[in-house]
């Protein structure tokens, strides 16, 4: 879809427990950033139901999106912004809470506590699948690591699944650059499937 010349990006996410389509809207109307975020819920029949949560940093608000699921009685969002994790009662999609990525246990495990928080990936249990990659160092490839958490980020599987990641360059300016990855060089690329299967190429 088009704006004012400006794209707006409506992507499926996912079908709830009720059946009803979940709709994640990225706005770049205005050409802010990060660009608007909505949640927008549609019935089985194609109707308008209702919105989930708004643009903002008070409870239930969010800013920009890295992910979307929605199982378990429950929509998961995570909140890049606010670097947290939202949860919303898919019975009327009023907020129920949130979690903090940096407050949750697993942060201060081993096996990830010097790895920075990457993205997540909900199973149908409720139960969520985190990714960890390693900071940039000068290491050539470094590492992603996946653990099995529970929704308030407590670790369930403390023997981490291990991918190497694609190496990345950095710039040399000062002060120093970010990191500029380099996919033609290989990257793992995960997904999970409906039945809660890990699947890497």
């Amino acid at each position: 879809m088009e704006k004012q010349g400006n794209p707006i990006y409506r992507i499926f996410r996912d079908v709830d427990d009720e059946g009803r389509v979940i709709i994640w809207d990225i706005d770049m109307d205005g050409g802010g950033f990060p660009p608007r975020n909505r949640l927008y819920v549609y019935n089985p029949d194609g109707t308008y139901y209702t919105q989930i949560g708004r643009t903002g940093r008070g409870p239930g608000e969010f800013g920009m999106l890295v992910t979307m699921h929605a199982t378990a009685g429950s929509v998961f969002a995570l909140d890049h912004t606010n670097k947290r994790m939202n949860m919303y009662n898919t019975n009327d999609y009023s907020f129920e809470r949130s979690t903090v990525v940096e407050q949750w246990s697993v942060r201060k495990h081993e096996a990830v506590r010097d790895l920075g928080f990457a993205n997540l990936y909900t199973r149908n249990d409720g139960n969520h699948i985190a990714k960890f990659i390693e900071r940039v160092t000068d290491t050539s490839r470094p590492v992603s690591k996946y653990l099995l958490i529970d929704t308030d980020g407590n670790a369930l599987n403390f023997d981490p699944l291990v991918f190497t990641a694609s190496p990345s360059i950095r710039p040399h300016t000062t002060p120093p650059g970010p990191s500029v990855p380099l996919p033609f060089m290989g990257n793992t690329i995960i997904a999970l499937s409906g039945k809660n299967a890990l699947y890497s190429a």
